[in-house]
């Protein structure tokens, strides 16, 4: 009796040491940055330019810009989690060599840039770089807001309410909170998180097109949250569901082409 006590003492010591864990080093988990400084010439898009952001908090970011050619939209683009903005090169020389504007932003704490990521703190980047567009003269209905994986928990923020070309969501999630339950479901992590995301409680506020793009294998962002999210999400809306993709490789099977031809159908 008095073993199966000491191990029930053992258990649940072992189970809060979890919990505090995860609570501490949450972030950690969530954001993976890169700090190698970067510039687009490194990584074969030397037809971007390094800017400097400047956010509300007085921070001065790094992003990779490029004008749009006549006639065509610009690309606000918010990546993932991990990595920093050489890494999203191959993926974005597609729409460059389109002819669409481009402005990739570099968050907080990436790619050598100071600063601590957070769900707030990245609004901020990204309003800042709405704002950068804006004092580069590039109008709403000319802006093309686009989030990769993480940065599409920024995207719809910053999309909600405005009066844009259009959103693409590119394995997106509901919210942070049932992606985090569904891979630590042992943890009372709805309760932990700080950092929530919550894109199904905003994605009514959404009021230009969406195209979202999902990989059916995704084991990172199952899909079951992007078609919540989709299910959601106002009209008009586009789903390309990919069969055989996971959460990285969904270019590999022509994510970009389809998005490229959305963008010029709902711009006819």
């Amino acid at each position: 009796m008095r073993l199966l006590l000491n191990i029930s003492i053992l258990a649940v010591a072992v189970y809060c040491g979890l919990v505090l864990l995860l609570y501490i080093f949450q972030r950690n988990l969530l954001y993976h940055p890169s700090t190698k400084n970067s510039k687009p010439a490194d990584y074969g898009i030397s037809e971007m330019s390094l800017v400097e952001i400047i956010t509300s908090d007085g921070l001065k970011l790094d992003a990779w810009f490029k004008e749009a050619e006549e006639g065509k939209q610009t690309i606000l683009y918010f990546h993932g989690n991990a990595g920093h903005l050489g890494h999203r090169s191959i993926k974005v020389k597609k729409y460059l060599d389109a002819g669409f504007g481009l402005l990739l932003l570099g968050y907080r704490g990436y790619g050598g840039n100071s600063g601590k990521p957070s769900e707030k703190k990245l609004y901020i980047d990204g309003r800042a770089a709405l704002s950068f567009l804006i004092k580069y003269q590039v109008p709403l209905s000319n802006t093309i807001i686009y989030g990769e994986s993480l940065g599409t928990g920024v995207a719809v923020e910053i999309a909600r309410n405005l009066r844009i070309n259009c959103l693409v969501l590119e394995a997106p999630f509901s919210s942070m909170t049932e992606v985090a339950t569904h891979h630590f479901f042992y943890l009372p992590t709805r309760f932990l998180l700080k950092d929530h995301y919550n894109s199904i409680g905003k994605i009514n506020e959404i009021t230009a097109p969406i195209f979202f793009v999902h990989g059916e294998m995704d084991t990172v962002v199952p899909w079951k949250f992007g078609k919540r999210l989709y299910d959601a999400a106002p009209q008009p809306k586009e789903l390309l569901l990919i069969e055989n993709a996971n959460h990285n490789n969904l270019y590999e099977f022509g994510a970009s082409n389809a998005i490229i031809k959305f963008i010029e159908r709902i711009n006819k």
